[in-house]
């Protein structure tokens, strides 16, 4: 009992050292994965001048060596120190699911859109936000460098997964047994998701999709809905070079625009608690006449 009592007493400050303690992880672990890849990487028979000019085909590797304990972590071990396993406060049908992906990463590339567009044509005067977009264009080329397979397994499967154990999976879960309702886990949660990217201009539209990502699985308590969002979401970022010269792109972004505000009325109708006025009118419906 008095284990017990003492465990509780300091719960609050385990949770915020196991938050830190991942954060720190997922920035530290890559660079050591990634040393001892070109370590033992040639041992075991793995060309390593190849994978020194590929860095898409190192992530790959890296990230994947990641998945299955942050997983394990993810599914056996932390829920073990939480008082209140996550639980699905919507059940969606596969159809409800479906749209939801679908919009949220339209919505998200949307928005990530729309600050872009802003922080080129406006903030760009300014010195700083002109550097951090410079070092934006230039990550982004070089994760297009190469064979778009490994950029297509980097942005699109391997990144997304990682990010989703890390930030919603183990990160968010912490926060939600801190605190009574999820604004504030939603919001802390988002603001690591941005900072962790370290360029100023991806924070500010990370940790806008970081709120998208949270509160929809806060939720939905279904991981696999939000890898499937951010899968989505990367693949319209980064699509092949042969759609990349055509018009599609171009139109993928226009509709991102155009899906902003139904992702926005979708994701209210199906998750806000309690509905705006105009909503639950239309919830309604029609009123059909009594028959005489």
């Amino acid at each position: 009992m008095t284990n017990r009592l003492t465990y509780d007493r300091f719960r609050p400050l385990l949770l915020i050292a196991l938050i830190g303690a991942v954060y720190a992880a997922s920035k530290k672990l890559p660079i050591l994965l990634q040393m001892l890849l070109y370590r033992f990487g040639g041992a075991a028979g793995l060309p390593i001048d190849d994978l020194s000019r590929n860095l898409n085909a190192v992530y790959v590797i890296v990230a994947a060596a990641e998945i299955i304990p942050l997983a394990v972590l993810y599914r056996r071990v932390f829920p073990r120190l939480w008082e209140r396993p996550p639980e699905p406060k919507r059940r969606l049908s596969p159809a409800q699911s479906g749209l939801v992906i679908v919009l949220g990463a339209f919505g998200a590339m949307g928005l990530s859109m729309l600050w872009l567009l802003f922080a080129d044509g406006v903030l760009s005067a300014l010195p700083f936000i002109h550097r951090q977009l410079t070092q934006f264009n230039q990550s982004m080329a070089a994760v297009d460098s190469g064979s778009y397979l490994w950029s297509f397994l980097a942005a699109c499967v391997c990144g997304p997964i990682v990010e989703e154990l890390i930030f919603r999976g183990l990160i968010f879960g912490c926060l939600r047994q801190l605190f009574k309702t999820p604004m504030w886990p939603v919001l802390i949660s988002a603001a690591l998701f941005g900072i962790w990217h370290e360029n100023a201009v991806q924070a500010a539209f990370a940790g806008i999709l970081g709120v998208i990502f949270a509160v929809v699985y806060d939720q939905t308590g279904r991981l696999w809905i939000n890898i499937a969002i951010h899968m989505l979401n990367n693949f319209f970022a980064t699509p092949p070079p042969a759609i990349n010269r055509t018009a599609i792109p171009d139109n993928i972004y226009l509709a991102a625009v155009v899906l902003i505000l139904p992702m926005i009325g979708v994701y209210i109708h199906l998750f806000a608690a309690k509905k705006p006025r105009f909503l639950q009118r239309l919830g309604k419906g029609r009123r059909h006449p009594p028959e005489s």
